[in-house]
């Protein structure tokens, strides 16, 4: 007997995520409808092996990312499938942050039902699984980082930095104790060498490189 906890809203994607995991389990479910992660919480405390399936956007779960992290770690014979429209960006970032999905199972609502089956199969067989087109996210994260290491100075990718968590050049030029020509010079060669032509480009190429997180900047 599988003991399973779901939290989504939406009554029809529930029913749906049920009937697909009943066709594919080889054993008896028990359905657990959850609203919270202190519901999350209970129903590990009674089911430490059990499965938790998410849809990460609902019931304000995307405010509690560190919390189902927490729990994830705490009880690490558990299960957890979100069930995906699209990866969070705050989930995207933790999960690069973190170098890990960290046992979180990812399935992507828009796959066919073919696919869809095979990630709940490799889950049930304890193996984890990524739906391919958000692995094809993290590896243009993972692509993005490889090439500013690759093609930024040391000094640049310092340069790059500030300018990502909003400081002007001025700012850069006092705090670092260099000229604001200097400054210049490497925010012209960084956005070159990036192919960005502006400050938000950049930012955005820093935080997918995981040059600065969520907590420094949000766009």
């Amino acid at each position: 007997m599988v003991h399973i906890a779901i939290l989504e809203e939406k009554e029809l994607v529930r029913l749906g995520i049920k009937t697909i995991a009943e066709q594919v389990a080889q054993e008896e479910i028990v359905w657990y409808d959850l609203q919270t992660v202190q519901d999350i919480r209970m129903f590990l405390k009674k089911n430490s092996s059990g499965y938790v399936f998410f849809n990460p956007t609902t019931y304000q779960l995307l405010q509690q990312v560190d919390v189902i992290y927490e729990l994830k770690n705490t009880y690490e014979r558990s299960i957890w499938v979100m069930w995906l429209e699209e990866l969070p960006e705050i989930w995207l970032k933790k999960m690069l942050h973190m170098k890990s999905v960290n046992g979180f199972n990812l399935l992507q609502q828009k796959d066919s039902l073919q696919e869809i089956k095979k990630g709940l199969t490799t889950v049930w067989r304890r193996e984890n699984y990524i739906a391919a087109c958000v692995q094809e996210v993290f590896n243009s994260y993972k692509t993005t980082a490889f090439k500013v290491d690759q093609i930024l100075t040391n000094a640049e990718r310092e340069i790059l930095k500030e300018i990502a968590t909003g400081k002007m050049t001025k700012e850069i030029a006092a705090d670092r104790n260099i000229s604001i020509h200097t400054v210049i010079t490497h925010r012209k060669n960084i956005f070159k060498k990036l192919e960005v032509n502006s400050v938000h480009d950049a930012t955005r190429y820093a935080i997918r490189a995981g040059i600065i997180t969520v907590n420094d900047y949000y766009i």
